[in-house]
Order: structure tokens, then sequence, then C-alpha cells
């Protein structure tokens, strides 16, 4: 069921909702989404939640570094969670009034979900971590998905 939403990475129409929703997206990103479901559908979980890390980890490098181009914020460091903090510092530091509000609000949600998936992927990447709940694979990638454009239009705020 959730498969045949347009905003679920397993649905064929994901990219092409995604380019549009987002432009100038990574294709990488995409594909690593799309590498997520694939691994989501054969039951390889692992796989799954850290192509899900990978895609977030690049957007989060993408952001940052246009962010650093437009002079919205200083260098940010070489390591996604340094990335994470300079981006939450940023979103946080906007004006929860005003024209950018509703962005900000959007941006700290994406930024909340892009520190879940960071969290999972790591614990995906140490051995002794299970990971047998195919409905929680799902949902991250669902959530992932969905926060996907909020993430990214961090970029314009």
């Amino acid at each position: 069921m959730l498969a045949s939403l347009s905003t679920h990475p397993a649905n064929p129409a994901f990219t092409a909702d995604m380019r549009a929703r987002c432009p100038g997206i990574p294709n990488d990103a995409l594909l690593r989404f799309e590498d997520a479901a694939t691994c989501l559908s054969q039951r390889i979980l692992r796989a799954a939640v850290v192509m899900i890390g990978l895609a977030y980890e690049e957007i989060c490098k993408d952001v940052v570094g246009e962010l650093v181009t437009r002079g919205r914020i200083g260098s940010a460091g070489h390591n996604q969670r340094g990335r994470a903090q300079a981006l939450q510092q940023f979103v946080s530091g906007l004006s929860p009034r005003g024209p950018r509000s509703e962005g900000r609000h959007r941006g700290l949600m994406a930024l909340g979900t892009a520190e879940s998936v960071r969290v999972k992927r790591n614990q995906a990447s140490h051995p002794g971590e299970r990971f047998d709940s195919h409905e929680d694979t799902d949902q991250l990638l669902v959530l992932a998905g969905r926060s996907l454009p909020d993430l990214w239009n961090i970029r314009t705020l």
C-alpha cells in the first residue's frame, strides 16, 4: 500500500517526483534511495539502512556546500556530524516568524529525520546490532523519502 505513494522510494515514480520537487538534487543520492528500496524488497535490511544513510550524507554535504558558497554559513567541518551541527545551528538561528518560518519549521523536522537516519546508519555499520524488522526499515525509508524535499530546500533559506 505505501509503495503506491509517489513519496515512497519503492514506487517507480519516486525518482521523477523527487527530481521535480528538488531541482538539482544529486542523481547518486536518488539512486541510493532506489538501491535501499531494492534491498528492502529483498529483505537485506542492513544494506537498506546503509543506503539511506549514504543518500542523506551526500545530500547534507551538498546542502552545506551550497550554504557555504552563498555565505549563509562558515566552513562546516568535514564529517557528517559537523555538517549536521552546522545545519542545525543555521536553521535554528532563523526567525520563527516571518517569511522563512515555514521553511525553518520544515527544515528542523527534516534535520530530526537526518539525525535518526545517521544514528540508524551508524548502528547498521557495526556488527552485533540486529536488523530484522522489515517494518522498521520500511518506515525509515518512507520517513527519509518524505523529508527529503524539506532537507534539500534548506539550501534556499
